[in-house]
């Protein structure tokens, strides 16, 4: 960065162009070596499960995750509306385990119901058909091109036939081959699944070791789509006909999770 080149025990200084001064690459330094000291406030976004899908319900801004220290140093993780931050936003924040177990638990609920499953199944089945626009392209231009070379056969049954017919249907044949190539190429690139082998697939998340993080975002990944959450209330959206579900404070000091204490600091 200062031009400085080394080479084992050998430093030579400016012996190569600089790409900075070195005022500003001593400072850069500096600062460096004062955020390696200083206590980290914000975690890896990788342990916070609801990252990108967690909203603030006052602001509608989203809500990551923080650490906090209280009495006695202890360490408190939560999540926290990024608004509030700028005092934009009086949004409290809550508790990085309570919630996200909460939601959790109404995955679990959602896996539950058999009729969903399959409801579900039938969904993805059926969705199959419709993903992959290549395959609908390319059927479409085959079509074209076998209309095109039944007429040409039509014609020279009839007795037009000459050089440039010839030519013309030796390039249809060729056309249709190598658009049926294409066509097997990209089926075989999506499969379409069978709807029992969806379902057995979608059961076996209730199988799912929710004591992992690693089971608990496999979770939240498949089956959220939004989280908005505000002070009364949490409103889940899942990746289930957009369907969403709302859990108010009521319902949440019913369930188990209240043995998990409340949802703020």
């Amino acid at each position: 960065y200062i031009g400085e080149y080394k080479f084992g025990d050998v430093l030579i200084p400016n012996a190569i162009h600089a790409l900075i001064d070195e005022e500003t690459f001593n400072k850069v330094q500096e600062r460096i070596a004062v955020n390696k000291k200083a206590p980290a406030m914000h975690r890896s976004e990788d342990d916070y499960l609801l990252t990108t899908k967690l909203h603030c319900g006052k602001c509608g801004a989203l809500m990551t995750g923080e650490i906090g220290t209280g009495r006695k140093d202890i360490k408190y993780r939560y999540y926290k509306c990024v608004r509030s931050r700028k005092k934009q936003c009086d949004k409290k924040p809550v508790k990085k385990e309570w919630l996200e177990n909460l939601v959790i638990e109404q995955i679990l609920e959602l896996l539950a119901d058999d009729k969903v499953l399959i409801d579900l199944a039938d969904r993805i089945y059926e969705m199959q058909g419709e993903e992959s626009g290549t395959v609908k392209s390319l059927e479409a231009q085959l079509n074209d091109t076998n209309k095109k070379l039944n007429n040409m056969v039509t014609a020279m049954s009839q007795g037009i036939f000459s050089e440039t017919t010839k030519k013309f249907l030796d390039e249809l044949e060729e056309q249709k081959q190598s658009l049926e190539i294409e066509l097997m190429e990209e089926m075989i690139k999506h499969p379409i699944i069978p709807k029992d082998q969806i379902l057995f697939t979608l059961q076996n998340f209730k199988k799912i070791d929710t004591s992992t993080k690693e089971g608990k975002q496999k979770l939240i990944d498949s089956f959220v789509n939004s989280i908005y959450l505000y002070d009364d209330r949490i409103v889940i959206t899942f990746n289930y006909k957009g369907e969403s579900k709302m859990v108010t404070l009521d319902d949440i000091n019913n369930s188990s999770l209240t043995s998990m204490g409340s949802p703020g600091n």
